[in-house]
């Protein structure tokens, strides 16, 4: 549904645009502002169509080729800034590469788990401001992303086992508090359930 305002705002515009953009009018013309000159085509005694007429130089096209001119030197001076941001950003990319491939191969334990702490930690300043279950959400978050870094593979294996022991000792947990006993049938899958 159209608004007042876009309802009177539509015609106003279209007429203002058929105003501003004239059609093309020839040089021959009596109109004292034409809007793009072209020149008369010429008739031809054959009967074919006449060619398309050639349009003159206007002064958009002038100001248009100014700025190109203008802009010419600042893309050069511009090529090499980004040359240069390439150079730094792979440099940086290889910094991080060969320091990531430090701590998988060669860094002591202390340096390991240091990383891991420094992760741990800068998760839990993300939640700073936030509620002490988000910082112990956002600090194990930031420790586990580090414990990828330092040891990808250990990491993937206890987060792909470790969730269902952690489903199964949480219903353990639950069962306990409630006092349900477990279900024979989830317990055989190495996963407890409550019993109404």
């Amino acid at each position: 549904m159209l608004t007042r305002a876009a309802k009177y705002l539509i015609p106003i515009g279209t007429a203002t645009c058929m105003t501003i953009f004239d059609s093309p009018v020839f040089a021959a013309s009596n109109r004292s502002n034409p809007g793009c000159v072209y020149e008369e085509p010429k008739k031809d005694a054959c009967g074919c169509p006449p060619p398309e007429p050639e349009c003159k130089e206007t002064e958009l096209e002038r100001l248009v080729m100014k700025c190109r001119q203008d802009l010419a030197p600042l893309k050069e001076n511009m090529d090499t800034y980004t040359d240069g941001m390439k150079k730094s950003v792979f440099s940086a990319y290889g910094a991080v590469k060969d320091n990531v491939c430090y701590l998988r191969t060669r860094a002591p334990d202390e340096v390991r788990f240091g990383t891991i702490g420094a992760g741990a930690l800068f998760g839990m300043m993300l939640g700073f401001r936030r509620g002490l279950t988000r910082k112990l959400i956002f600090g194990t978050l930031g420790a586990g992303s580090a414990s990828y870094l330092v040891y990808p593979t250990e990491t993937a294996y206890y987060v792909k086992n470790g969730v269902p022991i952690v489903k199964k000792y949480v219903m353990v947990a639950y069962n306990f508090a409630t006092g349900a006993e477990p279900d024979n049938k989830l317990a055989s899958n190495g996963v407890t359930g409550s019993r109404n």
